[in-house]
């Protein structure tokens, strides 16, 4: 693994242990990805989002190749993120963006199906860090 790509990631995720960010960088090297409920894939962002493309923009993650990020959500992208990603639609369509810690803090809790539906439902893009994910999951169903 890359030591350079290793010091950002630990500089970027100071919260996260040595190990969970060598899983990080692995997955990077690895081009992982994560399947989610029907037509949902999470992966982790290589490059920041740029070129711009009708209303968005477009960035490159492990596993699909290129996806397109709506305007609002291209601020937080970024190397290191994790991106939950609609595969349906052709430009794959960037749902919301996730911190690697949040990201681990839904895989543990297997609430990955109730992120889903919170994030499809609200309609809205969104940054999701593990305060977020933390209120997300724990709000009660209304």
């Amino acid at each position: 693994m890359n030591p350079r790509l290793l010091d950002k990631l630990s500089r970027m995720y100071p919260s996260c242990t040595r190990r969970e960010v060598e899983q990080l960088a692995a997955s990077m090297d690895g081009d992982k990805y994560w399947r989610g409920p029907k037509m949902h894939v999470f992966a982790v962002a290589l490059t920041r989002a740029r070129n711009r493309a009708g209303g968005g923009r477009f960035a490159r993650a492990t596993g699909v190749g290129t996806v397109w990020v709506p305007e609002r959500l291209a601020k937080f992208c970024r190397k290191g993120k994790v991106l939950l990603i609609l595969t349906e639609a052709e430009p794959m369509r960037t749902l919301a963006v996730l911190s690697w810690p949040a990201f681990l803090y839904v895989m543990r809790r297997r609430n990955v199906e109730k992120l889903v539906h919170r994030v499809s439902s609200s309609g809205i893009d969104v940054h999701i860090d593990v305060r977020s994910a933390k209120r997300m999951l724990n709000a009660n169903e209304t």
